[in-house]
């Protein structure tokens, strides 16, 4: 099991995390930079070993062509059962912990 730590000193019932926060944070995630710089390159590895390569990467590079950068940020696009398209907001894992208390919180005050 994996264990997930939150890096930010924010508390989650007062305070929220800014686009550049994330950026921050993708840059300095392992996956995500090695992702980022794919996407920048506008070119995944040519090949990529399975058995040596993390879980998550190996999803990243399966969906290559779903990723951007706009702003500076990662991106991977979704397909809707309606025809639209939208673009979400690649969460470092860092971070994934806090997003969860900032909902949990968000939906107890509601």
């Amino acid at each position: 099991v994996a264990t997930t730590t939150v890096s930010c000193n924010k508390t989650p019932t007062t305070e929220y995390l800014t686009l550049q926060e994330i950026i921050d944070a993708q840059k300095a995630d392992p996956i995500l930079s090695t992702v980022r710089q794919w996407v920048a390159d506008k070119s995944p590895p040519k090949t990529i070993q399975v058995v040596e390569t993390p879980p998550e990467l190996l999803s990243y590079f399966k969906q290559f062509n779903r990723l951007s950068i706009t702003n500076d940020a990662l991106y991977r696009s979704w397909h809707c059962n309606d025809g639209t398209k939208r673009e979400l907001l690649v969460l470092p894992s860092s971070l994934i912990l806090y997003v969860y208390l900032i909902l949990y919180v968000y939906y107890e005050v509601m």
